[in-house]
């Protein structure tokens, strides 16, 4: 078994049909699309075990360079992601090996900690250091009587990811409001052009962003990408920003509604879904430390995801759960990490 380096776009090919084969139920398309809307990538972030004998990639991993939000900061952080072995290689320890490499590969970039998205393989992640970080997510009903009742100083329009000037304030407001919390993914201006504008265009997902009327033209004050579960008569909050330098502190509330509310009523899916609903009730689930800021008054249901591990790359792993978290319970935790961002 050899250790080796993607050094040239060719050799990509051969990776993209390793991770189709090993995720038979994920469409190869979705690792093209990752690594090619992946404005970090780097040949040395893909780490491959390769079968000289068989001529064939027996476990592979990637690396995705990013920077986080923790504390107030940015941090340098490393994302698993990719991390599969081929069935006739597997119970070996190939990706403990791959794990220790790419652990090497993280300090000498100089990243601080390291994140992933795990299920069924998470023992084998914490025998390397990672650490459970729960994330909080909460599902609120909502009245569409309640939307209804707003009398809109708003204009709200779907995203345009071509317009320079709209992309330049999307990323400062969501700055500014992502800084809150500890988790959330940094985005340059080439971020918001292809991964976030290639995710939210998705089957399926709808991105908006609003203008106040009442403030200076063009002046972007809140963005909001959904997605319809399938799950239940209602949609999931991929990715919420807001204004908070424009006295909008007091009304996170009026804005999000509306934002709903438009969402709702505007795209396709939820036109249909409604209008055979006897109900005027709709369900959204969203990260409960955004949930806990903008409805605190609406009863909520708890789901507790524990798929989402830490580590400090060189420090002790246990103390990152508190860093992270500030507390494992929804009322404390300010542990936030947007679906749109997964890897």
């Amino acid at each position: 078994m050899e250790l080796l380096e993607i050094t040239k776009e060719e050799l990509l090919e051969p990776w993209f049909d390793h991770l189709a084969t090993v995720f038979e139920n994920t469409p190869r398309s979705y690792f093209v699309r990752h690594y090619q809307n992946d404005t970090t990538r780097d040949f040395k972030a893909i780490q491959v075990l390769y079968d000289t004998q068989a001529n064939t990639i027996a476990s592979t991993l990637k690396v995705y360079l990013r920077e986080v939000y923790v504390n107030g900061s940015k941090v340098k952080m490393g994302g698993i992601g990719e991390v599969s072995t081929k069935v006739q290689y597997r119970g070996k320890g190939l990706a403990k090996v791959l794990l220790q490499h790419a652990l090497d590969f993280m300090k000498a970039q100089h990243i601080q900690i390291s994140t992933l998205l795990t299920g069924k393989a998470a023992p084998l992640y914490a025998s390397m250091g990672w650490v459970h970080n729960t994330r909080f997510l909460s599902k609120q009903s909502l009245s569409l009587r309640e939307f209804d009742s707003f009398v809109s100083n708003f204009s709200i329009q779907n995203t345009d990811f071509s317009n320079e000037e709209q992309i330049g304030q999307l990323k400062e407001i969501h700055e500014r409001f992502s800084i809150q919390f500890n988790g959330p993914v940094v985005r340059d201006i080439e971020y918001w052009k292809k991964w976030i504008q290639s995710e939210s265009s998705l089957a399926g997902n709808f991105s908006f962003v609003m203008f106040d009327q009442n403030a200076p033209p063009h002046k972007l004050i809140a963005y909001l990408c959904v997605i319809w579960s399938p799950n239940f008569d209602g949609i999931k909050v991929k990715d919420f920003a807001v204004d908070l330098t424009h006295n909008m502190e007091d009304r996170r509330e009026e804005v999000l509604r509306e934002l709903i509310s438009h969402s709702l009523k505007q795209t396709q899916p939820s036109k249909e879904i409604l209008a055979q609903k006897e109900s005027d009730v709709v369900s959204i689930v969203w990260p409960t430390p955004i949930a806990r800021k903008i409805f605190p008054a609406v009863p909520v249901e708890i789901e507790k995801q524990e798929g989402f591990m830490y580590r400090f790359v060189d420090e002790n792993p246990n103390s990152i759960v508190d860093l992270i978290q500030h507390g494992d319970n929804e009322l404390t935790s300010r542990h936030l990490f947007w679906d749109i961002d997964k890897f």
